[in-house]
């Protein structure tokens, strides 16, 4: 019997930003300068950057074109990625150059920065993919989860395919199918 108890405990997205949200918003906006239509959602307080209310979805794009992006740090590193699509917290948060993803649920494709063509529907659904990577489905929570470099995998299911981490070509349907 298999028991997944480390892997969610170790992936600390909240950490993360913790440690470096301050320095994105100076870094990709400046500080203290607001983008177009998040007025109100930062203001100086005794030499600190407070949030409040408002999201900051694709911060960070420069040139990218035909980004949609809804949820709190969604596609927010994207710089120059193009046809993405980010729905949920955190949803394609470290993607800056990858084109033609979907990420639908909280956490997912979280760490992938450069990958294309891949599509995670779920709670942290490949949410370790990194870069160079396409052509990979995911569905379910925790789907493709541990995916590093693997290309053309699709997982559908709970757990699905959850310790792939550099295999390409498999399919795995159902609850820890392929665990």
């Amino acid at each position: 019997m298999f028991r997944h108890s480390t892997s969610t405990a170790s992936f600390s997205p909240s950490l993360l930003l913790r440690s470096f949200s301050r320095s994105l918003w100076r870094g990709c906006c400046g500080a203290g300068q607001h983008q177009s239509g998040d007025r109100g959602a930062s203001e100086q307080h005794h030499g600190q950057l407070q949030y409040r209310h408002r999201s900051r979805c694709a911060l960070c794009n420069t040139t990218g074109s035909f980004n949609t992006a809804s949820g709190v740090n969604a596609l927010v590193l994207n710089t120059t990625g193009d046809y993405n699509t980010a729905s949920g917290v955190n949803a394609l948060f470290s993607n800056t150059t990858g084109s033609n993803n979907t990420a639908s649920g909280v956490h997912a494709l979280f760490s992938n920065t450069t990958g294309d063509y891949n599509t995670a529907s779920g709670v942290q659904c490949a949410s370790e993919q990194h870069h160079g990577y396409f052509d990979n489905t995911a569905s379910g929570v925790n789907a493709l989860f541990s995916n590093t470099t693997g290309s053309s995998n699709t997982a559908s299911g709970v757990n699905a395919l959850l310790s792939n981490t550099t295999g390409d070509y498999n399919t795995a349907s159902g609850v820890n199918a392929l665990l």
